[in-house]
């Protein structure tokens, strides 16, 4: 089971939505929380208005409000998206072991140029020592006026992937489309690309 947890802190312990929709709503015009009397009564968290926010946290990278217009359909994904709930590993050649793992989607700090795109990133660790078994950071975009979703990676071992797929409503099919790696790193097995 995943479990989101927000890098934002409210001092309010009342800071919540009480729609399920706030997130969409304010992702698709974020003028909603100034505008719209729901937005201010039901959508106190996406809108940020519970209160004084620890001054440690960037929180312009969680901000729904200013999801660049390509991006909306992936508004949802915003956020870290953490799992402590202990999957396992099985691989042939090493012991099974337990991990957990957690994947952040935001916003660019600086305006990008070219290409607009969220920021990914992701790591996995051992649950019996905290040690850190894989990272990977990149890049998820949308191609203009259609629902085809790009994510790009570079590994820590060495590996970078292109992967593309479509989105349904909440959900992407994304399909590997090329791999490559650093003539280094240690030599794992592709199965299909």
């Amino acid at each position: 089971m995943m479990h989101v947890y927000n890098s934002i802190y409210f001092v309010a312990d009342k800071c919540r939505d009480l729609d399920r929709h706030c997130s969409d709503l304010i992702a698709q015009d974020g003028s909603q929380c100034l505008k719209s009397a729901f937005a201010k009564k039901n959508c106190l968290m996406t809108c940020m208005i519970c209160g004084e926010i620890e001054k440690s946290q960037n929180i312009s990278e969680y901000d729904v409000r200013y999801v660049p217009e390509l991006l909306k359909p992936l508004a949802w994904l915003i956020g870290i998206w953490r799992a402590e709930s202990g999957g396992k590993a099985i691989f042939p050649t090493i012991p099974v072991f337990t991990y957990g793992e957690q994947i952040e989607f935001s916003l660019p700090t600086s305006s990008l140029k070219a290409l607009k795109a969220l920021n990914y990133t992701a790591f996995a660790w051992d649950m019996n020592n905290r040690e850190e078994l894989h990272s990977e950071y990149g890049f998820i975009t949308m191609k203009p006026n259609t629902k085809e979703v790009a994510l790009s990676t570079v590994m820590n071992n060495g590996f970078v992937m292109i992967e593309q797929g479509p989105l349904h409503g909440k959900s992407i099919k994304l399909v590997l489309q090329d791999i490559g790696r650093i003539s280094f790193s240690r030599d794992l097995p592709v199965h299909g690309v």
